[in-house]
């Protein structure tokens, strides 16, 4: 910035770094501006190696923005520009790549990631064969493909931790944190993303601090902890607001969207889903389109509008089975079979459950379908014998009911392992008189722990009577008044947990 603009334009190259620069700083519109300007002024000259990292770099910004088209586009014309094996036409594969598996054709991503990979390996370029394999981890993730993204995210890992890159460290982190949310190991998710938080910052990477906050917003979103997740959500949001960072405001506005559905705010809900409407159908990608149709299925389904939840979760599902998205194309599924048990259309929802479980079949968990399942428990309850789905729905139902058994000891842990934000604490409302009920966030607590355990609900209710406390020779006189001193403690321990 401190050079002349006579001295910048006399060498477009300078012009070219400097639209890079401010790419990665967050001015992306900038950015690509001077690299606009930069690719004109190489015309002229015939620069033909400056002028293909030009059009590379500025592909780069097009998919910041979410202009993927464009970024495939000028993938595609470098690749036009070099036939030999070097280290531009690598960089070009792999953005050729990221712009497909951001259109939602995460098939198509493979082959030139791949190819990206191995001119790299055969130009011993480290940093960047570690980078690609993270991009191919994160590829196979997508498809739910577990064990190749693991695989694929330690071999970047190795390399990384050799050099003690915290910025590409901090990415890697926030990925195995989502895969491992994916897969259901919520403890280890934590600790990734609070690892991966501490590098971002560390390093000043903003961009992946952004991500990492999102991930973890998520996860305390599917552990009921919902002011945390909002709050997650608003400083990943105030971030990518100033780096202009399109599918974060989408994914960000959309899991608003889910959070407000999740609380029963259908009307504020819908309201958030209208204003990233723009994004999903500016993005041109199938994957962001089936994001946003999902979630109008679902709040259709939610608001009782049948018919038009049943097609916009069609619309969903062709969005996203082709380009492999499985995790979501099972989650549509559901919901679509959900909408047609609804309809009356017992028959229907039982195959779109058919079409689901072979989807699904292929992952190693049905952890990322919980909520969708939770949604769906009366439907899945009453087709459950039916042969056609049996299998499926009895692991889908066992898998539901494990979670929520788990769930009040999973968020004791993490409200005790995290340490970068602060974790609301649950709404509860003690009704005394009349039936006894307790709400929890808004909802009856009826979990078998506390429902099918008389003592337990008797020793609440004693200590909330004696809001001072009480010995455990008092409580044990008033619970068990024909048990000795000596049988007190274990009857009292098992009670606790």
């Amino acid at each position: 910035d401190d050079l002349p603009e006579g001295v910048i334009n006399s060498f477009p190259y300078l012009l070219a770094q400097r639209g890079i620069v401010y790419t990665h700083l967050g001015s992306v519109e900038q950015g690509l501006k001077f690299l606009n300007k930069a690719e004109a002024l190489l015309l002229d000259t015939g620069e033909k190696e400056a002028l293909a990292r030009t059009i590379t770099w500025r592909a780069t910004s097009y998919r910041f923005l979410g202009n993927y088209e464009a970024s495939l586009e000028d993938a595609e014309k470098v690749l036009g520009l070099f036939d030999g094996f070097d280290a531009i036409r690598a960089e070009a594969m792999r953005i050729k790549g990221l712009a497909l598996h951001s259109l939602g054709r995460m098939l198509e991503a493979f082959e030139p990631l791949e190819q990206s990979l191995t001119i790299y390996n055969s130009l011993a370029d480290q940093d960047n064969i570690a980078i690609t394999h993270m991009d191919l981890g994160f590829a196979f993730m997508s498809i739910g493909d577990s064990s190749n993204a693991l695989h694929h995210y330690h071999l970047a890992l190795d390399l990384w931790q050799k050099t003690k890159n915290l910025t590409r460290k901090a990415n890697l982190l926030n990925n195995l944190g989502v895969l491992a949310h994916a897969k259901g190991d919520l403890l280890q998710a934590e600790s990734y993303f609070s690892e991966a938080l501490t590098c971002a910052r560390q390093a000043g990477y903003t961009r992946i601090e952004a991500f990492t906050l999102a991930s973890q917003g998520d996860l305390l979103a599917d552990l009921a902890f919902y002011e945390a997740a909002i709050e997650c959500y608003r400083k990943s949001r105030q971030i990518a607001e100033k780096l202009e960072e399109r599918f974060l405001l989408l994914y960000l506005g959309l899991a608003n969207t889910k959070l407000a559905r999740m609380q029963g705010k259908i009307d504020e809900a819908f309201e958030k889903l209208h204003k990233v409407e723009t994004f999903a159908k500016e993005s041109k990608s199938s994957y962001s389109l089936g994001l946003w149709f999902l979630e109008q299925g679902t709040l259709l389904l939610k608001s009782g509008e049948i018919t038009e939840a049943i097609a916009a979760e069609k619309k969903t599902i062709s969005y996203l089975k082709n380009g492999g998205q499985k995790i979501e194309a099972a989650q549509a599924l559901i919901y679509l079979a959900l909408a047609q048990y609804q309809g009356g259309n017992q028959e229907s929802a039982i195959a779109s459950i058919v079409e689901a479980a072979s989807v699904a079949s292929s992952l190693e968990s049905y952890y990322p379908l919980i909520v969708t399942g939770k949604d769906s428990r009366e439907m899945l309850d009453q087709i459950k014998n039916n042969p056609k789905v049996h299998v499926f729905t009895r692991d889908f139902l066992q898998q539901i009911e494990e979670f929520e058994e788990a769930l009040p000891q999973l968020r004791r842990q993490i409200r005790r392992q995290g340490k970068q934000d602060s974790f609301a604490p649950p709404d509860i409302s003690i009704h005394a008189l009349g039936q006894a009920q307790i709400y929890l966030n808004g909802e009856v607590l009826d979990k078998p722990e506390w429902s099918n355990q008389k003592t337990v609900r008797e020793l609440f209710f004693l200590l909330l009577a004696n809001h001072d406390g009480m010995t455990k020779e008092a409580i044990g006189l008033n619970l068990w008044p024909e048990s000795t001193i000596k049988q007190l403690v274990p009857q009292l321990s098992k009670v606790v947990g």
